[in-house]
C-alpha cells in the first residue's frame, strides 16, 4: 500500500507541475503579446505626435503673425520656407521655417538682409519631408511626413493680405 500511495503522490506532483508549467507559459505569452501591443501603440503615438506638433507649431506661428501680409511662402538659401516678416522698433526681422537636408525642420529668426550660413536656426523636429503649397491668395497647405513615413496635412488661411 505504501507503493501505491507514493505513486499517487508522484502522479499528483507531476500533474501539479504540468498545470503550473501551462499556467506559466500562458502568462509569458500574455506578457509578450502585451509588450508588442504596447510597443506598437507607443511607436504610433510618437509618430503622430511628431506630425501634429509640427503642424500645430506652424499654425500657431501663422496665427501669431497674421497681420499686414507678414506671412508668405518663399525660400531660404534654396529651401522652400514659410516666411514671416516683423518690424520691431523700425528694424525688419524675418523668421524662416524650412526643411534642412531633408530631415530637420528648422526655424531661423534673423534681421532682414543678414548673411547667415546654410543650416542656421533652431531645430524644431526631425521629419522626413515638409512641403508648403500656396493654394490661393491667403490659403496654404502644409504637409509633414514623419520618420515613420506617415503624412499629415494642414490647410490654413490668413486673414490679412
Amino acid at each position: 500500500m505504501n507503493i501505491r500511495t507514493s505513486r499517487n503522490h508522484v502522479v499528483d506532483f507531476v500533474f501539479t507541475l504540468a498545470l503550473f508549467c501551462v499556467f506559466a507559459a500562458s502568462a509569458l505569452m500574455v506578457v509578450i503579446m502585451g509588450a508588442d501591443v504596447y510597443q506598437s501603440a507607443v511607436s504610433e503615438s510618437n509618430t503622430y505626435h511628431t506630425r501634429s506638433t509640427a503642424l500645430t507649431y506652424l499654425s500657431e506661428k501663422i496665427r501669431q503673425n497674421d497681420a499686414g501680409g507678414n506671412v508668405d511662402v518663399g525660400s531660404f538659401q534654396g529651401h522652400q520656407a514659410l516666411v514671416i516678416r516683423q518690424e520691431i522698433e523700425d528694424t525688419a526681422y524675418i523668421t524662416y521655417i524650412y526643411l534642412y537636408e531633408g530631415k530637420q525642420l528648422k526655424e531661423l529668426y534673423t534681421k532682414e538682409g543678414a548673411i547667415v550660413p546654410d543650416g542656421s536656426g533652431q531645430e524644431i523636429l526631425t521629419v522626413n519631408d515638409f512641403t508648403i503649397e500656396e493654394l490661393g491668395q491667403n490659403l496654404y497647405r502644409f504637409t509633414v511626413e514623419d520618420t515613420g513615413g506617415s503624412e499629415s496635412s494642414l490647410l490654413i488661411g490668413t486673414h490679412s493680405s
